[in-house]
């Protein structure tokens, strides 16, 4: 703990001396280090700030989520990781229009997937974790049709992801895939 306390007021230290904004990469990381030494309310107001910076900053969006999560205050955690997913979902959709290994767009009411666009592994990842949570917000607001229909949007997902070949393969990749899929599974078999 003392050697985070330190980078803490380094990376303070070092951002006092910028002009803001700050690079988003040093004022995400340091709201998730307060955050790791249990200052989850300095960490979050920190999230805040990026925000305000760089309102479509994905991580910033999903950890302001989990704060909310981690309170059960369900319905400002799913405002937040339903604009994470959007940000996740589309966020190269315009920033790589002429490479083709980077576009993807899921739709989730389009039951046959088409190989459109693909988005990089880190999204694509992050992206369906957060709809595991939107998934487990629903299910504690006991939403439960809403809860199984993001768990089934979730596998859906998921099954792209191995049909296009959307990742590669590596086995951190492909472990954390299948943690993903199994997640979705079990949870919508309990839901049922």
């Amino acid at each position: 703990k003392n050697k985070l306390l330190n980078l803490i007021k380094k990376l303070e230290l070092t951002l006092s001396n910028i002009k803001r904004p700050w690079p988003d990469t040093a004022h995400f990381t340091l709201a998730m280090l307060y955050i790791d030494i249990g200052k989850s309310q300095i960490g979050y107001n920190i999230l805040q700030d990026v925000l305000n910076d760089y309102p479509k900053h994905s991580m910033a969006l999903l950890n302001s989520g989990n704060f909310h999560f981690l309170r059960e205050d369900y319905k400002n955690a799913l405002k937040f990781y339903n604009i994470a997913i959007k940000q996740l979902k589309y966020q190269h959709e315009h920033e790589h229009e002429h490479e083709h290994e980077y576009e993807y767009e899921y739709e989730p009411s389009n039951e046959s997937a088409s190989e459109s666009t693909l988005i990089p592994t880190d999204e694509y990842l992050n992206c369906a974790m957060t709809m595991c949570n939107v998934a487990q917000c629903h299910r504690e607001r006991e939403e439960f049709h809403k809860a199984e229909i993001t768990f089934e949007e979730i596998i859906v997902y998921l099954k792209q992801a191995k049909i296009f070949k959307v990742l590669p393969s590596s086995p951190s990749t492909d472990s954390y895939h299948r943690g993903l899929e199994l997640f979705a599974n079990i949870n919508l078999f309990a839901i049922k």
